[in-house]
């Protein structure tokens, strides 16, 4: 429950139960944290809440996650998936979300097969002999197998409109201490889907986490910013400014060109705001040729030799809609 009351705050929704963006459930689990569902269990009888439990953002603090990756491909699933890191995906529906057989989903002949929602699962393993994601749903355990189902690596390429793969919860407060007390606080490390950079503003006095930005680089050209969020209530205080800088000076040092990933909800919320990001960071913005982002940036001499698009993933089609929602709600089309 904490989660996505939480995230429909952050994108400004609430009460409305309207679901929220994967990003925003990732922003919420680095910056507010995670609480275990014992502490507020779900009640699915009503929305919005009547009351919240005090004390939910100081135990969730405790359990923040340090970074999160964005999944493109149906080989990083994979990668990920081996590397004992679920992926949370989000797909265009069908009908047959309804009730398949089995919990096997089948994979839409076409697009007049789409029905127009969006919905979130946690993809759990893979089968390379079936070509196919065993995956967890959140309609209860009267739906598919239990309430496990699969999806094809087809409908992951072709429908698929976001997937992140996300570090376990730990106590930041303990892991950054060691960073020293200043505020502005950069770290990298390798994963199953390569480097991650983080540059981030934490306030080591109230615990929190002010700003962050995140790269990745593996074997594309380009130092992949994948993630630059600011809390609303630190957006006043030239905190985006001092990450570009600090993304513009890590691309000298790797040497690699950056090229910025623009998340549909960001160019909804505020179309301005990634315009003045790709601004501080000195790239141009264009249009993207994946589902997963709105707009792409990279330098203006870059675009003519690298380009826009993203080396490993598959065009697909851009939908709107909020994929995550309540646990056990049942939409008007029968699905959350």
């Amino acid at each position: 429950m904490y989660a996505y009351l939480r995230s429909t705050q952050l994108e400004g929704t609430y009460p409305d139960d309207a679901g929220c963006h994967i990003i925003t459930a990732m922003r919420v689990a680095a910056g507010w944290g995670c609480l275990r569902d014992y502490r507020w269990p779900f009640d699915t009888s009503t929305w919005p809440p009547p009351h919240e439990p005090e004390g939910l953002d100081e135990r969730a603090k405790q359990r923040r996650i340090l970074f999160y990756q964005r999944v493109r491909t149906c080989e990083e699933v994979k990668v990920a998936i081996a590397s004992r890191q679920p992926v949370l995906a989000a797909f265009l529906t069908t009908a047959e979300w309804d009730a398949p057989e089995k919990g096997v989903v089948p994979t839409p002949r076409g697009e007049t097969d789409l029905d127009g929602g969006v919905h979130c699962v946690l993809l759990l393993s893979y089968d390379a002999h079936q070509r196919s994601f065993g995956f967890v749903n959140s309609w209860g355990d009267g739906w598919g197998d239990r309430g496990l189902g699969r999806v094809g690596f087809d409908y992951f390429e072709r429908f698929g409109q976001e997937a992140w793969m996300m570090d376990a919860p730990v106590n930041l407060a303990v892991e950054f201490k060691e960073l020293g007390p200043e505020p502005a606080i950069q770290w990298g490390m390798w994963t199953a889907l390569g480097g991650v950079h983080s540059l981030e503003h934490y306030d080591h006095e109230n615990d929190v986490r002010l700003a962050w930005a995140l790269a990745r680089e593996d074997g594309s050209p380009c130092l992949e910013v994948e993630e630059l969020f600011v809390r609303p209530g630190a957006r006043s205080a030239g905190l985006a400014r001092d990450l570009c800088a600090g993304l513009r000076e890590l691309s000298e040092i790797r040497q690699k060109p950056l090229r910025l990933w623009v998340p549909p909800i960001d160019a909804e919320m505020d179309p301005d705001a990634p315009v003045a990001v790709a601004r501080l960071l000195e790239l141009e913005l264009r249009p993207s040729p994946v589902a997963w982002a709105s707009h792409v940036g990279l330098g203006a001499p870059v675009w003519e030799h690298i380009g826009g698009g993203d080396e490993g993933a598959q065009p697909r089609r851009r939908q709107s809609g909020r994929p995550v929602r309540r646990a056990g709600i049942r939409g008007p089309t029968g699905r959350d």
